[in-house]
């Protein structure tokens, strides 16, 4: 890198944003299924039998 520049472009600048977001996208998702997951055993508790 010279004078702590690097080269960018807009493609990657899109890839930076989804690594740096994926984690909490992930645990977002994880936790919308979990909790579609517990309304359904609510209404339906023969389902862990």
């Amino acid at each position: 890198m010279t004078n702590g520049s690097r080269y960018v472009t807009d493609e990657l600048l899109e890839w930076e944003d989804r690594l740096l977001t994926a984690a909490s996208k992930a645990n977002s998702m994880e936790y919308d299924m979990f909790r579609d997951f517990e309304i359904d055993v609510k209404k339906n508790p023969e389902l862990l039998a």
